[in-house]
Parts: structure tokens; C-alpha cells; sequence
């Protein structure tokens, strides 16, 4: 049983299709508990994957919990798999005496909870998943025992990153054959850096007059940001996209300047398509992207050597190339659905105590 909190679509909802996509007809088949009439519920359901909606709130929700110890009672799950922080506090009292191992995926890299509440939380799982080492150690630090603790990256859809169609930004947009295209996608939150980049976006606008910002999402700080910034030259706010492979296919370069991030999936999801990246060099980007070989990474919150990566890479053509083949050709095997989905299995029968034959 996968268990998902969010009402809207992010990175981490994305995830947990593409896991249940992966599992089906496997040792461990999925059942996906999503918020009533959710993007994941609707999608999920659209990819035949069975789902149960079912209203969660915050985490001291006692209705949500009760509501979601009914379901477990009567879906009887071998394994009960909570990738929010609210589906890991709901989880914890529902599962109490029913037997069912319960893991928690970890996304983010902020330090853990401590004292009283914090440590029953975090002590109380089975398991634990990491998107990155970095993640982990983070776990670790806050009390987990590392061999609890197993480090699956995140997935890319392949599949739905090649049959997408390609320049549907460009003709949108409609940029001449010589712009280069470069996107940011990724919510306006703090995290992610937002201010950053659009401070280097005006010496990269000044540097390279060819080159084009796009801003792909949507979040709370966009109308702030974008009244402050209004006056940037070639800079297209073009809020939530729900082809998000067409919008990769239709990038130059990607682009994300965050100061805190577990993995950065919409960077692997680039590099699937032959887009190469510059990022700033936090949590697991590292892990995501190869510096020197798939893109560049520059120090968080340093927006001139951010512009200077940038005008770099805008004004090298055959660098971007050489670096998109590269992330292209390594995404497929080392984040392909069926391997991640794999992983996860081999982590559940861990867990659950179960060999897999």
C-alpha cells in the first residue's frame, strides 16, 4: 500500500506512479491511497493501478487516521509504503497492532525532528528509503540505524520522455531557429532558489542576446518574484505544465539553482532527454548530475558563477551536446523504472522478511 497525502502533482507524486507503474505484476502489487480526486488518484487509476481515495489532513488528523486504519483492516496490505511526512505520522497509529511493517521514503535533506515526539516517529518504521546518500546520512544523524536505512534514487519515465513531442515551448514561444532555451522547472518556493537565478539572468541576458528563460511551476513566492523582476529581458513565466516531457524536449539547457534538494528529478528527466544541466551543488545533485561530464554544478546562492555557468553553456553548443549524450545515455540504466522498481522489491522482502524467489 502506497500512501500520498499531496493534492497536487509534484516531483514526489510523479515517483510514486512511476513505482506502482514498475511493480505491477510483480512479488509486491501496488495499491496507491491518494486524496480524493487528486492528479495521483486520477492518474494512477488512468494507469490501471488500483486506488483507494481517502481524505488525510494534517498530521494530528484523527478522522484521517482512523480512516486510513479502516482501509488497512480491509485491504490487509503485506506492507504499508508512506512517502509524505503526513502519511508517515498518520501511518505510525494506524498500523499499531495490526502487524503491517510500514517504510517510509525520506525526499529531503533538512535535518530531522528531535526530542520526545520526533524520535518515537522517526524510531517507529520498519525501514527507510533515501533518495541519496546524503538523505541517508541525514537519517543517520538524527538517531537511524544505518542498516535500516536503504538508498533507492528516484525514476524517470523513459517512455513517456521519448514519445513526447519535441519544440512545443519554441513554436509556444515562438523563438527563432538561432534562440537557446533555457528552463527552470520546479516550484517557487524558497528552496529552490528562484531569486538566485534571476539575479544571474541579467548578466546571462546581457552576455548572450539569443539566449531565453523559461520558468516552468507554479507556488507562493511567483507573484512576488515576478513583480520584482518584471523588467528582465527574454524571461517567460509560463506557470504549471502537465507535459512535462514535452517541456524537457523542448529545452536547450536546464537550469535549477536550489539551495536545499534531496535528488532533483526534473534534472535526471532532462538528461533522459539529451538536455544538459547547470545546478547548484547541494543535497543529491551530485548524484543526479556528473559535473564536468553531464553539466555543470556551482556554489548555492552564488548568482555570478551561476550566470557565468550559464553564459557558458549558452554560448558552447557542442559542449551542450557532448554533455546531453552523456546524461541521456546513463539515465535509462541507472534511474529506469524497472531498475528502481527492483530495488524497492528487494527493500520490501528485507523488510518484511520475506525471500523472494
Amino acid at each position: 500500500m502506497h500512501i500520498n497525502t499531496e493534492p497536487t502533482w509534484r516531483g514526489g507524486e510523479a515517483q510514486v506512479l512511476l513505482l506502482a507503474r514498475g511493480m505491477r505484476g510483480g512479488a509486491w502489487p501496488p495499491v496507491v491511497v491518494a486524496q480524493p480526486g487528486s492528479p495521483l488518484a486520477e492518474r494512477a487509476r488512468a494507469a490501471d493501478i488500483p486506488v483507494e481515495e481517502c481524505a488525510l489532513g494534517s498530521a494530528l488528523d484523527v478522522g484521517g487516521m482512523l480512516r486510513l486504519r479502516a482501509l488497512v483492516k480491509r485491504l490487509r496490505p503485506a506492507l504499508v509504503h508512506a512517502h509524505t511526512s503526513k502519511a508517515h505520522s498518520l501511518a505510525i497509529p494506524a498500523l499499531l497492532g495490526l502487524g503491517v511493517p510500514l517504510v517510509v521514503t525520506r525526499r529531503v535533506a533538512f535535518p530531522i525532528a528531535k526530542g520526545l515526539g520526533g524520535g518515537w516517529k522517526y524510531r517507529a518504521p520498519a525501514g527507510w528509503i533515501a533518495i541519496t546518500p546524503q538523505v541517508r546520512e541525514v537519517l543517520v544523524a538524527g538517531g537511524i540505524a544505518a542498516e535500516r536505512i536503504a538508498v533507492i534514487p528516484d525514476a524517470i519515465d523513459a517512455d513517456a520522455l521519448a514519445a513526447a513531442p519535441s519544440g512545443v515551448l519554441r513554436r509556444e514561444l515562438g523563438l527563432p531557429p538561432e534562440a537557446v532555451l533555457v528552463g527552470c522547472i520546479a516550484a517557487f518556493t524558497a528552496e529552490k532558489g528562484h531569486d538566485t537565478l534571476l539575479t544571474a539572468w541579467q548578466t546571462v541576458a546581457a552576455a548572450c542576446p539569443t539566449a531565453h528563460l523559461a520558468l516552468i511551476g507554479d507556488g507562493p513566492l511567483q507573484p512576488g518574484l515576478r513583480h520584482r523582476f518584471a523588467h528582465l529581458p527574454r524571461c517567460h513565466w509560463l506557470g504549471f505544465r502537465a507535459d512535462y516531457a514535452a517541456v524537457h524536449r523542448s529545452l536547450d539547457l536546464c537550469v535549477l539553482a536550489s539551495r536545499h534538494e534531496g535528488l532533483g528529478s526534473s534534472l535526471l528527466d532532462a538528461l533522459a532527454c539529451g538536455v544538459p544541466v547547470v545546478a547548484t551543488r547541494t543535497g543529491g545533485i551530485p548524484m543526479a548530475v556528473r559535473d564536468g561530464e553531464e553539466g555543470i554544478l556551482v556554489p548555492v546562492d552564488d548568482a555570478p558563477a551561476l550566470a557565468a555557468a550559464i553564459t557558458g553553456m549558452v554560448q558552447d553548443p557542442e559542449r551542450r551536446a557532448r554533455y546531453g549524450y552523456a546524461g541521456m545515455i546513463r539515465m535509462p540504466t541507472d534511474h529506469g523504472v524497472t531498475t528502481i522498481a527492483a530495488a524497492h522489491a528487494a527493500t520490501y522482502a528485507s523488510i518484511a522478511g520475506i525471500v523472494l524467489r
